[in-house]
């Protein structure tokens, strides 16, 4: 709606009508309407003008009565033979001269309006009932003299009705506003250039094919007008976004790789990939401006995100800052702390872990020491989000499937810091398109390529009653020094019939002795998944 804007009543021009103007400016729509409208979420011209139908029937097709198949829908002009009035409905027999059929509607009240002789219009679906065709409860129009009836011939809207608002009201509504305000509401926005290079169909031509379609390629050229139409604005909305946050947002500390960085990298005892490197210096390059780094980067289970991560974190720590490491999980969370601590002590670097398991006294000494600076990065789960954490200075935001997190939520960790550097990852395969349209605002960095020596990932469906199969699989991975990691959906019984952890730690137990079984789940306490987690990292468990 336009806001500080005189909008028309009844009696202006027409011409003066914008399509944001209410819908009760439409004649015949008064505050019922307005109302019974306003709950199909219709409130402005616009709002009608796009309230396109559900679907089309198309009557265009006069089918002879001996054509008729069950659960056909159709369209016949015939006569009325005979009509009645029975336990409180209508049936009548009618004949087109290819056939006679039997017509039932379930009301006494169109046995009114028929009679013997009477020439109707019909459309409906046919159905089989004592072995013979017959019609229930059809669409039919009275024809006088040779009137061209109106409830075929043409391709049928239907909307999305409701108990206020039948068929009839939202078609009657629709045929108003077409004819009185489209051509003053439906204005142009593309380049007649574009509309003519591309064979666009003109945006005022789309939305009356939409609710008035005449052929099958007409309404597929409204249709795509319309879907490229909502693309379009999409990414300038996304791109209008992206250019006032680049304006508005204070200015970042640039960052910049130094000695923490460059030991990390010396101590590495194998090949960064290709494709780790690319990302690498992609990212290097966002970090050293002066406005914040918002960047995704997506890559395969196993493709060395973390690695990449870590040498963001470190660059960070070498420009003076601190980082945040986000996880969904304390499993997650605790697997990137982990690894983190391996890599950063070594240097004299400070991790720590924060997540709603610990207790408040070691809760309350990490934020201590993170507000003083002790703490180069913490890593966490959806506890770093509270008004507590607070950073002496967050110049680094590592968030871990990003997708498992809302915008607001990404912002309440952004805003500890002025204008930190963003950098989200996940491993969820994202096809550019929807990359361009969802994340539009994000720089894309891709990992495609796995590390040398990786073996290929081989997927194998099994039955879960297939236990010896299993059994076998498991015990051969053991026996070659591998472990094994079994996922189960619920904690307890009794969710849908699901498996669960508890049930199958127990199960497992039994039928598979002389092989270390762990059980890992979030209502543990932090303590325990703690030492779980060490002593699988450390293999002393086979299967958790």
């Amino acid at each position: 709606m336009v806001k500080n804007k005189k909008l028309p009543s009844k009696s202006d021009s027409k011409k003066n009508f914008a399509i944001e103007a209410p819908v009760n400016i439409i004649e015949g729509v008064g505050s019922k309407t307005a109302g019974a409208l306003a709950k199909l979420n219709i409130h402005t011209l616009e709002d009608l003008f796009f309230y396109v139908p559900r679907k089309y029937e198309d009557r265009r097709i006069i089918t002879p009565l001996s054509d008729l198949k069950e659960g056909q829908n159709f369209c016949s002009i015939a006569l009325v033979l005979e009509c009645e009035i029975t336990d409180g409905r209508t049936e009548a027999l009618i004949t087109d001269n290819t056939d006679t059929v039997k017509v039932v509607w379930f009301t006494s009240r169109i046995g009114e309006f028929l009679c013997k002789n009477m020439k109707i219009a019909l459309y409906g679906q046919a159905s089989f009932f004592g072995g013979r065709i017959q019609i229930s409860h059809p669409k039919f129009e009275i024809l006088y003299s040779n009137k061209k009836p109106s409830i075929i011939g043409s391709i049928v809207p239907i909307y999305s009705a409701s108990a206020e608002l039948t068929q009839n009201n939202l078609v009657k509504l629709t045929e108003n506003l077409l004819n009185n305000y489209s051509k003053e509401c439906l204005i142009e926005f593309l380049p007649e250039k574009i509309l003519n290079h591309y064979g666009m169909m003109s945006f005022h031509d789309a939305i009356i094919e939409m609710h008035r379609p005449t052929d099958a390629l007409k309404f597929i050229k409204a249709r795509n007008r319309l879907s490229f139409d909502e693309l379009f604005l999409l990414q300038c909305g996304i791109l209008m976004r992206r250019n006032f946050y680049l304006k508005s947002a204070d200015k970042s500390i640039a960052i910049k790789p130094g000695k923490y960085y460059t030991s990390f990298r010396k101590s590495l005892k194998f090949k960064l990939t290709d494709a780790q490197e690319r990302v690498i210096i992609e990212i290097f390059n966002d970090l050293k401006k002066d406005f914040p780094m918002n960047r995704l980067l997506q890559g395969d289970v196993g493709s060395g995100k973390t690695l990449v991560a870590f040498s963001a974190i470190l660059a960070a720590i070498d420009s003076g800052v601190q980082a945040a490491f986000m996880a969904p999980t304390e499993i997650l969370s605790y697997q990137h702390f982990i690894k983190l601590q391996k890599n950063l002590e070594p240097l004299g670097l400070k991790s720590r872990l924060l997540t709603g398991s610990l207790k408040q006294s070691e809760k309350n000494k990490i934020l201590d020491e993170l507000e003083n600076g002790e703490i180069n990065i913490l890593v966490g789960t959806h506890s770093i989000f509270s008004d507590k954490v607070k950073f002496k200075e967050l110049g680094l935001v590592i968030i871990d499937e990003q997708h498992r997190f809302g915008v607001l939520q990404r912002n309440a960790l952004t805003s500890k810091g002025i204008a930190p550097h963003v950098l989200s990852m996940t491993a969820t395969p994202i096809p550019r398109t929807i990359v361009m349209s969802v994340y539009g605002d994000l720089e894309v960095s891709v990992i495609d390529e796995m590390p040398p020596g990786r073996k290929k990932i081989q997927t194998i469906a099994l039955q879960s009653q297939n236990f010896y199969e299993i059994e076998k699989i498991i015990l051969k991975e053991i026996k070659n020094h591998h472990q094994v990691y079994w996922v189960c959906p619920t904690i307890e019984e009794g969710e849908r019939g699901l498996s669960a952890v508890t049930s199958r730690y127990y199960d497992l137990q039994k039928l598979l002795p002389g092989v270390n079984i762990a059980m890992l789940h979030g209502q543990m306490s932090g303590e325990e998944k703690s030492e779980i987690m060490r002593d699988f990292s450390d293999n002393k468990i086979h299967l958790l």
